[in-house]
C-alpha cells in the first residue's frame, strides 16, 4: 500500500530520519533526485541527445532540480537549467547541489520578471522542480511567470514530487499551478495528489519511498490500496466445500417503489461469492424480487420477529437499499439484535439513523456504514472539503463510532475503527448511476459473510466495485452502463484477477 501522510507529518520523518540515522539531507536529495532522472531516461526511452529543460524553485525542490540535471547530463542529455533567484541565495543542501552541478560545467540561468517570453520551446521535456510542500497561498511573481510559460509549452511536463503551486494538503489550486503529465511523489502521496481536482494536476502520478525508511512510512494513518494487493485476500471456495460455507447473506431492503434496489444487491452479493442470499421484505412486494437463485423472507407489517429469529442463519445481514420510510420503522426494534453481527447499514438505513440518533450506540465494530455525502452530512452535519481535512474527520468518527465508516465519493475513502484509512483509487464517472450504491453493499456484504474483516471487507468491496467500471472501460465499453452491468461484470473481472 503507497502511504498518504501531510505535509507536516513527512518533514517531521524527514527530519527525524536524517538525525536518527546520521544521514545528511544531501544523501536524500541525492537518492530522490537519482532516482527521478532514471524514470525521465525511461521516458525519453534513453535517446542521449535529448534536450530538456529544468527549472529549480528557490527551496530543496530546486535542490532535486539539480541533482537530476547531473544524473542526465551524465546520461549524455541535453540539459538546460534555470533558477529563479541568484546563486549566492540559495541555502543548506540546494546550495550543495547548486555548486557540484557547477563544478560539472552548467551555469543555470537565473530567470527574472519577463523573462520567460525570451526562453524557446526547443526541449523535448519540462522538468518542475520549482515549489515543494512547504508551498503556502498561491505562486507569485516570477514562478507565477514560469508556471504560466509551462503551461503553454508543447514539451511534456514532468514534476518533481508536487506540480508547483498546489499545496500539499489541499487539492483546489489557489493561483496558477502547473499542468503535469506525470508527478513523480517522493516519500508518501500528498492529498493534493488523492483528490480533485489537484490530482488531474499531477497528471499521472507515481510513486517512491526512496529516502525514507520503511518503518517511518508505516506510521502514516492513510493509505491507498492496490487491487494486486488485494486480491490476495479475496475469498476462495474450499474444494471440499459446500454452499452451507460459501457465506449466506440477509438482505432487508425494498419497499413499494423501489424494489430494483433489494433485488441490485441481493444479486451482486450473490454473484460476488455468497452462497446463498435471502431477501426480507414485505409479503406483498415478495414476488418482485424475481430471480431463482434468491430466497425471500415474507414480513407482514411490523412484525419483524420472523427476522429476528432467521439471524442466527446468517453470515452478514445488508439493511436499507431501497427500504424507504420502512427504515426508521423497523431499525429501532432490529438494531439491538445485531450485535456481533457482521452488518451493512446502506441508503435509507443511514437516514433512519440520523433520524434516531439514539440508534447509534448499537453500532460495532462489524458494523459498516456507507454514506454519500449527502447522507453523510445528515449524518454528521458539515464535513470537510476532500483533502487531508476530510481524512482527519472521517478517521475521528469512525474511531468514535466504533464501527467502519465508507465515504462514497470521488474518490471514495474507507475508514477503520481504530481511525485507519484506505483511499480507492478505482472507479470513475460511469458509477454516478442508480443502483450502484445497491451494487456495492451487496458486494460488501458478500464478503463480510466470508469471514472477511469488516474494514477488509468493505475496502476491497470498495476497490472491486471501481474496478467493474475499470474493466468495462477497458474493453471499451464506456457509455450506457447501468447497475446490471456492474452485476454482470463481477464474474468476469473476478475471473481475470481474483
Amino acid at each position: 500500500m503507497i502511504p498518504i501522510t501531510s505535509a507536516e507529518h513527512l518533514r517531521r520523518i524527514d527530519a527525524e530520519s536524517i538525525e536518527e540515522d546520521g544521514l545528511p539531507g544531501s544523501a536524500l536529495m541525492e537518492s530522490a533526485g537519482a532516482q527521478a532522472a532514471l524514470m525521465i531516461s525511461e521516458l525519453l526511452e534513453d535517446r542521449p541527445g535529448t534536450l530538456v529543460d529544468i527549472f529549480c524553485g528557490p527551496g530543496n525542490n530546486g535542490g532535486d532540480g539539480f541533482v537530476i540535471a547531473r544524473h542526465l547530463l551524465n546520461r549524455n542529455y541535453g540539459v538546460r537549467v534555470f533558477c529563479t533567484q541568484p546563486y549566492d541565495r540559495y541555502r543548506g543542501d540546494a546550495a550543495t547541489m547548486l555548486s557540484v552541478l557547477r563544478r560539472c560545467g552548467v551555469e543555470p540561468t537565473c530567470i527574472e520578471a519577463g523573462m520567460c517570453e525570451h526562453i524557446d520551446e526547443a526541449a523535448n521535456l519540462i522538468v518542475d522542480a520549482l515549489l515543494g510542500i512547504g508551498t503556502k497561498g498561491p505562486a507569485r511573481s516570477t514562478i507565477a511567470e514560469i508556471i504560466e510559460w509551462i503551461n503553454h509549452a508543447s514539451a511534456s511536463v514532468f514534476s518533481i514530487d508536487i506540480a508547483s503551486g498546489l499545496e500539499a494538503d489541499q487539492p483546489e489550486p489557489k493561483g496558477p499551478a502547473v499542468q503535469a503529465d506525470i508527478t513523480l511523489s517522493i516519500g508518501a502521496l500528498k492529498c493534493s495528489q488523492v483528490f480533485y481536482p489537484g490530482n488531474l494536476l499531477h497528471g499521472h502520478t507515481t510513486h517512491t519511498p526512496i529516502g525514507f525508511p520503511p518503518h517511518r512510512l508505516e506510521e502514516c494513518s492513510y493509505q491507498m490500496p492496490d487491487w494486486s494487493e488485494l486480491a490476495l485476500h479475496w475469498p476462495r471456495r474450499a474444494l471440499d466445500g459446500h454452499k452451507g460455507e460459501g457465506g449466506k447473506v440477509l438482505v432487508l431492503a425494498g419497499s413499494p417503489g423501489m424494489m430494483g434496489a433489494a433485488r441490485l444487491c441481493a444479486e451482486a452479493a450473490l454473484v460476488a461469492g455468497a452462497s446463498m442470499v435471502q431477501v426480507a421484505c414485505p409479503t406483498q412486494l415478495q414476488a418482485q424480487v424475481d430471480h431463482p437463485s434468491l430466497m425471500t423472507l415474507p414480513l407482514e407489517g411490523d412484525d419483524l420477529q420472523p427476522l429476528i429469529e432467521r439471524l442466527p442463519w446468517c453470515d452478514a445481514v445488508v439493511i436499507g437499499p431501497g427500504l424507504g420510510s420502512l427504515a426508521a420503522r423497523w431499525l429501532p426494534t432490529l438494531m439491538p439484535h445485531l450485535k456481533g453481527k457482521a452488518t451493512v447499514l446502506d441508503a435509507d438505513a443511514l437516514n433512519a439513523l440520523a433520524e434516531k440518533g439514539d440508534l447509534l450506540q448499537h453500532l460495532h465494530q462489524e458494523v459498516v456504514l456507507t454514506p454519500h455525502e449527502g447522507e453523510a452530512r445528515r449524518l454528521f452535519g458539515d464535513i470537510p472539503s476532500p483533502g487531508f481535512d476530510r481524512l482527519s474527520f472521517g478517521s475521528s468518527r469512525a474511531h468514535d463510532l466504533d464501527c467502519v465508516l465508507h465515504l462514497k465519493g470521488a474518490p471514495s475513502i474507507t475508514f477503520g475503527p481504530s481511525g485507519e484509512g484506505f483511499v480507492n483509487r478505482s472507479g470513475g464517472p460511469a458509477l454516478s448511476t442508480a443502483g450502484s450504491g445497491d451494487v456495492l453493499a451487496g458486494i460488501v456484504g458478500s464478503l463480510m459473510a466470508r469471514s472477511l474483516s469488516s474494514t477488509l471487507a468493505c475496502l476491497m468491496g470498495a476497490h472491486f466495485h471501481g474496478k467493474l467500471v475499470d474493466d468495462l472501460a477497458a474493453s471499451g465499453r464506456r457509455h450506457g452502463i447501468t447497475s446490471r452491468c456492474l452485476i454482470h461484470q463481477i464474474p468476469h473481472s473476478l475471473d481475470k484477477e481474483a
